[in-house]
C-alpha cells in the first residue's frame, strides 16, 4: 500500500534511464537532419491535398471560385443517376486489388514449395543441375 503511494507521488521521469548529453545532442542532431525531409513531405502532400479540398467546396470555373461548400458532394450523391454504377466500379476496385495480390502470393507459393513427397532415387541415378560438376561421394 505504501509503495502505491510513493509511485504516485513520484515523479514521471524517476523511472526513466538518464541520457548522457552526447545522446542527447546525437538525437537533436538527427532530428534536425530530418526536419527537411519532413518539411518537404509536408508540402508535396499537404499542399495538393488543401487545393483539393478547397477546390472541391467551390464552383471554380479556372479563373475564379463561388464557395458553395458541400453542395458538389450532397449534389452528386443525391441527384445523380449514375451513382449505383459508381459505387458498384469502386466496389469492385477496391476488392480486385487485394485479391489479386494474395492470388499472386499463392502462385509465388506454389512455384517456389518444394515437393511434399520426395521420391527415392536409386544411387545410379543422381543428378545436379549443372551436369559438368563432379560428383562427391557420399
Amino acid at each position: 500500500m505504501l509503495n502505491q503511494a510513493m509511485a504516485a507521488l513520484a515523479p514521471r521521469w524517476a523511472g526513466r534511464k538518464r541520457v548522457s548529453q552526447v545522446e542527447r545532442r546525437r538525437r537533436r542532431t538527427g532530428r534536425l537532419f530530418v526536419l527537411p525531409l519532413v518539411a518537404l513531405v509536408l508540402i508535396c502532400i499537404g499542399l495538393p491535398l488543401g487545393q483539393a479540398l478547397y477546390y472541391s467546396l467551390t464552383d471554380w470555373d479556372g479563373l475564379t471560385s463561388t464557395f458553395v461548400g458541400l453542395s458538389n458532394y450532397t449534389d452528386s450523391i443525391f441527384r445523380d443517376p449514375n451513382i449505383r454504377q459508381i459505387v458498384t466500379n469502386n466496389i469492385v476496385i477496391l476488392l480486385s486489388i487485394p485479391l489479386g495480390v494474395a492470388v499472386s502470393f499463392v502462385i509465388a507459393r506454389v512455384a517456389t514449395a518444394e515437393p511434399m513427397v520426395q521420391s527415392e532415387k536409386s544411387p545410379s541415378s543422381k543428378s545436379s543441375l549443372n551436369s559438368r560438376a563432379p560428383m562427391l561421394p557420399e
